[in-house]
């Protein structure tokens, strides 16, 4: 064991679980998957284990491809952006960003919905477009804490949605920004992203049908099977989906009641009915 140490290093990296004992990890690994796939999630997940014992071996890795930098003045960002005091400079470099860690602990990427707030601690929601990470500018201490998020925003109607009950999203146009002031793009820094929300396109106002054929995937492989998929036809309307149980209760909390309360439903042989919030608790 004290030449294999040597050799190899800290005897978690090749020694520790051995033959039958590891059975119950693997088994824990299947457990944990979602079963679409189990051989690619069970490798993925001894993938990630594995990383974990080099690192915490003391290991490394460098990265020598060099990142793909633009100038400040070059950024869609820049136009309107009034987060920052004092402004970046125009030659300062920045560098887009594949994920966001929000302020409740989600990871979000770009295409994700959010909730923030602006500087005016204003309620914002849309779809993330870019993320910018400043990487040099005039000085060190100006260039810390500079994340820009660039977010495509959606306006929340003061109605819910006629078939869900769920609060409906909608694109700016026209008189919102004309009138309103409206941005289509509103630029925000990292720290003021709250927390990600589960948002559905509205394919009964679309009138959305299945006319995209697509070969059904089994085990992250294409199969010869076909299978039908919903093609929208505008990305302009959405609602927000308030039976994901992830952030509900945040979602609750900033939006209007009478747009989160909830409903019962009566359930019959031949269909199911909505039941109005005065007629709770009473025979119908």
């Amino acid at each position: 064991m004290v030449d294999d140490i040597r050799c190899f290093g800290p005897a978690i990296r090749f020694s520790t679980e051995i033959y039958e004992a590891y059975n119950s990890i693997f088994r824990q690994c299947s457990i944990f998957s979602n079963h679409l796939a189990p051989s690619h999630d069970i490798s993925f997940k001894f993938a990630s284990l594995e990383h974990v014992k080099y690192v915490f071996s003391g290991g490394y890795c460098s990265v020598s491809t060099a990142p793909n930098l633009m100038v400040w003045r070059n950024t869609s960002a820049s136009k309107t952006c009034d987060i920052f005091s004092p402004s970046p400079s125009e030659t300062s470099l920045w560098k887009v960003s594949g994920q966001l860690v929000t302020m409740n602990g989600d990871t979000v990427k770009i295409g994700a919905w959010v909730m923030a707030r602006d500087t005016q601690k204003n309620l914002v929601i849309g779809r993330i477009h870019k993320l910018l990470i400043c990487t040099a500018d005039d000085t060190v201490r100006r260039c810390q804490d500079r994340q820009v998020v660039i977010l495509e925003t959606f306006l929340c109607s003061d109605i819910c949605h006629a078939e869900f009950g769920w609060p409906v999203l909608r694109r700016p146009a026209g008189a919102d920004i004309t009138e309103h002031g409206i941005q289509s793009m509103t630029v925000l820094q990292a720290k003021d992203v709250q927390f990600k929300i589960s948002v559905q396109h509205d394919c009964r106002l679309g009138q959305c049908k299945p006319t995209v054929m697509r070969n059904e995937r089994q085990e992250r492989q294409e199969t010869t099977r076909e299978v039908k998929l919903i093609s929208h036809t505008d990305d302009d309307h959405f609602i927000i989906n308030l039976t994901g149980l992830h952030n509900f209760t945040e979602v609750c909390r900033v939006l209007p009641h009478e747009l989160t309360q909830q409903y019962g439903w009566w359930m019959t042989e031949s269909r199911s009915t909505r039941i109005c919030p005065e007629k709770r608790g009473k025979f119908v």
